[in-house]
């Protein structure tokens, strides 16, 4: 029997957006079945218990790449500190010049703050380091996405799942792509993919039935209240909530939920400017003071940029 602890730490308790939770409950089960012993955590219950370990990491050994980036990770998913975060982004690198994983996520963090030219330099590194790994790809795609390179990302996303199909960070970024191109009928089809992928077939059936009779907007709505109203019992991400009532049409309520995810410090919560498209939304008051009260202020001065008109 292995003795060892592992702590599992995920954004997205259900698979409305991500498809994450099959992967990572068949992960648990098949490393329970080899003797760890294996917990799996909230963003929020990681916040306290994640920090400590690395930070006792970087005391033994600050030249250890792998922790800085730990750190870096943590400051910019969890905590939003992105002042904090980008020393520690920078040194996993400087240690590390190959690291292609740091490289794909210092791309978000740059892209999340607005420094887009260099986002997409750290990108296309990452790749060049490590171009047949979905995982990768899958994130290059969401970054092609928060860049308003949709055609391309869609590329990238269908070069990801031919590669592992069904694949979590891949069907992100064809859902992104297809958002941002104005494709409904795409993302109702990526949507229903993802749902069906981890075993609701029944409610695929609903959501593609529901779009056929009453239109992309009532579809988003429909699914936007089925998720809230299991949002306590299911542990539904607040962020996935909102995303589906800003396609639904309904805005105030989709800010509603952006401003709980605030509140819990949802991991998705600063790809914000990335989902949630479309002018009314975007030029919103309320959507602009949430972008400057976490930080985002590049964002928040051009929210008018890269919408999807409808």
């Amino acid at each position: 029997m292995n003795s060892t602890s592992l702590a599992i730490v995920t954004d997205a308790w259900t698979p409305q957006v991500n498809g994450v939770v099959k992967t990572l409950h068949e992960t648990r089960d098949a490393l329970s079945s080899s003797g760890y012993l294996v917990n799996m955590l909230t963003p929020e219950q990681a916040h306290a218990q994640c920090l400590p370990p690395v930070l006792k990491a970087l005391e033994l050994d600050p030249f250890l790449p792998e922790a800085h980036f730990g750190l870096a990770g943590i400051l910019t998913w969890h905590q939003f500190d992105w002042k904090a975060a980008r020393p520690h982004w920078e040194r996993a690198i400087e240690l590390s010049p190959s690291y292609a994983e740091a490289h794909i996520f210092y791309s978000h963090y740059l892209g999340i703050i607005g420094e887009l030219d260099k986002s997409k330099e750290h990108a296309e590194l990452a790749v060049e380091l490590d171009p047949n790994n979905p995982f990768t790809l899958g994130l290059y795609g969401v970054q092609l996405s928060m860049c308003d390179e949709f055609e391309k990302a869609l590329d990238i996303a269908e070069r990801a799942l031919s590669m592992a199909p069904g694949y979590a960070f891949a069907y992100r970024a064809r859902l992104l792509a297809h958002i941002g191109l104005g494709n409904e009928e795409e993302v109702i089809q990526v949507v229903a993919d993802i749902i069906r992928s981890v075993g609701n077939t029944e409610i695929a059936d609903v959501f593609e039935s529901t779009y056929r009779n009453n239109g992309f907007e009532a579809t988003m709505l429909w699914d936007a209240d089925r998720l809230s109203q299991v949002y306590e019992s299911k542990g539904i991400p607040a962020f996935d909530i909102a995303f589906s009532y800003n396609l639904g049409g309904d805005y105030e309520s989709a800010i509603d939920w952006l401003e709980i995810a605030a509140e819990r410090s949802d991991p998705n919560l600063p790809y914000m400017f990335a989902f949630i498209r479309g002018p009314d939304i975007r030029q919103n008051p309320r959507f602009i003071a949430l972008l400057e009260r976490i930080g985002l202020d590049y964002w928040a001065a051009n929210s008018g940029a890269g919408v999807v008109q409808r």
